[in-house]
């Protein structure tokens, strides 16, 4: 059958002369993985389409069960006027697009957590200032969508939490042997924010970097798998400079 719907890239790799094999999150039908023939060529500019976290309307020749989908047709849902160009931007595109391939696993219509990545995407184009922490409150609010939202030592909890589970120590603890109280902190400030909010904190890169690094290990935990994000030494370099 044939189905129309959005999709945002996730990642894309070549396929033969022409074609690629686009990971794509649709709202639809939740993750997808799409063959596209004829994107490349000397005239071509439909690889442009594919870009990591462009928004698109696709139509798929989908059969159920399957793991390759055949795409039919595409075309931008939304156009990106400041991400491919803005360095900043674009490094926390490439970081979060990787990271949603690692984590966006479930082949099922989610319109709640579509929307979501939609209109904050659109929110980091349309931002001209202050984004800097976009993808650390990102983050944060994804992992609710994803049935695990972080916590601190001091949280109080209907279920005792793993070792190893809470992000830094309770910030009104004063800190235990080994803790970051600053971390804490910020983190629990940011927990609180919403994109609206977040040019108002303003922290240092060292602890920018260190929160990332930090919720990168924890959505690990709790992915079960290594979430090693090749673009994570990136991005905190870009901050770092």
């Amino acid at each position: 059958m044939i189905i129309h719907t959005r999709a945002l890239v996730l990642n894309h790799i070549k396929y033969g002369e022409t074609g690629l094999i686009a990971t794509l999150y649709t709202e639809h039908s939740g993750r997808m993985s799409v063959l596209a023939r004829g994107v490349y060529g000397k005239r071509n500019t439909r690889s442009a389409l594919f870009q990591p976290l462009s928004l698109l309307e696709v139509s798929v020749g989908y059969r159920p069960g399957r793991d390759l989908h055949h795409l039919r047709e595409a075309s931008l849902s939304v156009p990106l006027s400041s991400i491919p160009f803005d360095p900043i931007k674009n490094g926390i595109a490439l970081f979060l697009s990787e990271v949603l391939y690692k984590t966006l696993r479930e082949e099922t219509p989610n319109p709640g957590l579509f929307q979501f990545l939609s209109q904050s995407l659109q929110i980091l184009d349309l931002c001209s200032f202050g984004t800097s922490n976009f993808h650390l409150i990102f983050l944060i609010q994804l992992s609710r969508h994803l049935g695990f939202s972080p916590q601190l030592a001091g949280d109080v909890s209907d279920e005792p939490a793993a070792p190893g589970m809470h992000l830094f120590a309770d910030p009104s603890s004063g800190g235990t042997p080994g803790s970051d109280k600053a971390s804490a902190e910020w983190f629990s400030r940011l927990r609180q924010a919403g994109f609206e909010q977040m040019h108002l904190l303003e922290m240092d890169h060292r602890t920018r970097n260190h929160l990332v690094t930090e919720l990168v290990r924890w959505y690990g935990l709790h992915m079960e798998s290594c979430m090693d994000v090749k673009s994570l030494p990136v991005l905190t370099s870009v901050f770092s400079s």
